[in-house]
């Protein structure tokens, strides 16, 4: 993963585990939030939320490094139902946020929901739902 991505990543992934309800949620066994970039490996990771790079990376428009880039973060469960609560706790936890990132790179605007987004899906022969949004991070380094 790129340094722009893995910056925004960490933003993200800093707000969603930091969200009263949603963090406490996301817990596994071990104590190690389940919120990844990919799909979870093992029916024991279930409900998860899952991070996409859709697109944007570091914008080249500024003497500072600067990024602008575009997710889906969704939530995945077996039902529907407990997709939709954690897609809804998802959105308080970014919606209109300041997020915190690493590296000395701070927002320069707030992380802006662009959509929605749902699916159902097919995993090692079971359906499960995958219901979250579109989210824009953009921060530069101070």
């Amino acid at each position: 993963m790129n340094r722009a991505l893995s910056i925004a990543a960490s933003g993200i992934r800093t707000a969603v585990t930091g969200h009263e309800i949603l963090g406490s949620l996301l817990l596994n066994k071990q104590g190690e939030h389940r919120v990844f970039l990919e799909a979870a490996r093992g029916l024991d990771s279930m409900p998860y939320v899952r991070m996409v790079h859709i697109q944007g990376g570091f914008t080249n428009r500024s003497p500072r490094d600067e990024f602008d880039i575009f997710w889906r973060v969704a939530a995945v469960a077996e039902d529907s139902a407990t997709a939709m609560a954690y897609a809804n706790y998802i959105d308080e936890a970014l919606r209109e946020q300041t997020l915190t990132y690493p590296d000395n790179f701070s927002d320069f605007a707030t992380c802006r929901s662009t959509g929605e987004y749902s699916d159902k899906l097919l995993l090692q022969g079971a359906e499960f739902w995958e219901i979250g949004g579109f989210y824009r991070t953009r921060g530069n380094s101070l």
